[in-house]
């Protein structure tokens, strides 16, 4: 594909998240390349390396119902504070953080994202009961809807939004609320990690705990106390894996997104 980028001189492109990280790595072969923005979007983007890359890359956000991305940003560095970010609303959308009582939410408060503006579909063909449930009235302006999209965020102080999973990954341990998508971030910021995901299992008695599966990076030590330790020092006790297990690749579905049943 980036030799076919070359030789057609394309300078504008969109590559689907799950090859993102491949098709990078092969353009730094290639020294004449005309690109000078790629597009990527579809599913959380895997850490890459960013410097020196002489064209743009652009991380975009959206479901289906927004025809198709709402939010995007330039991708910089998303090895640490970056990875969680989906960015900006793209001009003809307008992104809304509320909480149950459909409020708006400050910075730093965590909430559902809706999304709308001129992007928005019309609703599902032949389901008026789930468009009903999906798209509905904006509180804060006549005659328009906006789209629960049942993801978890909060706005940055920089005018970012942070992504933090969905609403259904939420489960509580011992009677405390737990985002699953936290004790991943959490997980993936360290330096020897290069993915993580973190599901829930029950016990014999119908308790739920979590279990972390971890991909390291290349040569990097494999310590399952020391990854633990590790968590300790920045999520309380109720959110530490119980399970904690190395594997070679997290698996993922026909469509590249993350395969949880697996």
């Amino acid at each position: 594909m980036v030799e076919y980028f070359s030789k057609n001189h394309i300078t504008h492109g969109f590559v689907p998240t799950v090859l993102t990280p491949a098709f990078i790595e092969h353009t730094r072969s290639y020294n004449n390349l005309a690109l000078q923005y790629l597009f990527t979007g579809g599913e959380k983007l895997k850490p890459v390396l960013t410097t020196e890359l002489g064209f743009e890359l652009i991380d975009y956000y959206g479901p289906t119902e927004c025809t198709v991305y709402a939010t995007f940003r330039k991708v910089k560095d998303i090895n640490g504070k970056y990875v969680s970010s989906i960015g900006k609303p793209i001009a003809n959308a307008k992104a809304y953080i509320l909480n149950e009582n459909m409020e708006l939410l400050p910075v730093g408060a965590v909430g559902e994202l809706f999304i709308g503006g001129d992007i928005l579909a019309k609703g599902y063909l032949n389901n008026e009961e789930l468009t009903a449930a999906k798209f509905i009235s904006n509180p804060f302006r006549e005659n328009e809807k906006i789209y629960r999209t049942g993801d978890l965020a909060k706005w940055l102080p920089d005018g970012d939004i942070e992504f933090l999973g969905r609403i259904d990954s939420q489960v509580k341990i011992r009677g405390f609320r737990v985002e699953l998508g936290e004790v991943e971030r959490t997980l993936s910021r360290q330096e020897n990690i290069q993915e993580a995901i973190v599901i829930t299992k029950d016990t014999l008695s119908n308790n739920k705990y979590l279990v972390a599966f971890i991909v390291s990076k290349p040569n990097a030590e494999e310590d399952i106390t020391l990854v633990r330790n590790m968590l300790k020092e920045e999520l309380p006790g109720y959110m530490i894996p119980a399970q904690i297990i190395f594997i070679d690749k997290i698996p993922l579905t026909a469509n590249g997104k993350t395969d949880v049943s697996s």
